[in-house]
């Protein structure tokens, strides 16, 4: 992963533990992939380097790829549409957590409460993220054929 040392020094982040094979190529394909800048925030590197977390600007926009299905997630949970990309969206006191949904790899963006606006990064990472990190079905929407309805 390459990345501008601007900033007061590597950010740390706790990498998600993925096993080697599909989520991780697709983890590996969006490192490639990801920004130099996001939201007129310059990339920062990491602690420890991985291909699985990025960070942009002071305080830190961090994202982490691999990291599974966000706790607060349910069948009717509202989304965000950005850029094609779907996220759920996870407001806490101090940032807010942007997960994309029924994505091959789920993509977390956590975002400080001080940056305005605050969906200005991951509009920027949507293009990455749309070219590295195919749709799926989420397995609570999948049908099988016994289940099909019959005509």
């Amino acid at each position: 992963m390459t990345a501008c040392g601007n900033g007061p020094g590597p950010v740390a982040v706790d990498p998600p533990r993925i096993a080697a094979g599909g989520m991780a190529a697709v983890c590996d394909r969006l490192a490639t992939a990801l920004p130099a800048k996001v939201d007129d925030l310059h990339r920062r590197r990491t602690d420890p380097a991985a291909t699985t977390v990025a960070a942009w600007g002071d305080p830190p926009v961090v994202l982490r790829c691999g990291v599974g299905p966000p706790a607060g997630l349910t069948a009717t949970s509202q989304l965000s549409g950005v850029n094609e990309v779907d996220w759920y969206v996870d407001e806490q006191p101090t940032q807010r957590v942007w997960t994309t949904f029924a994505r091959a790899a789920d993509v977390e963006v956590t975002i400080p409460n001080s940056h305005s606006p605050a969906v200005g990064p991951v509009v920027d990472l949507a293009t990455a993220i749309k070219a590295t990190d195919p749709k799926v079905t989420p397995p609570h929407l999948q049908v099988s054929a016994s289940q099909t309805p019959s005509p």
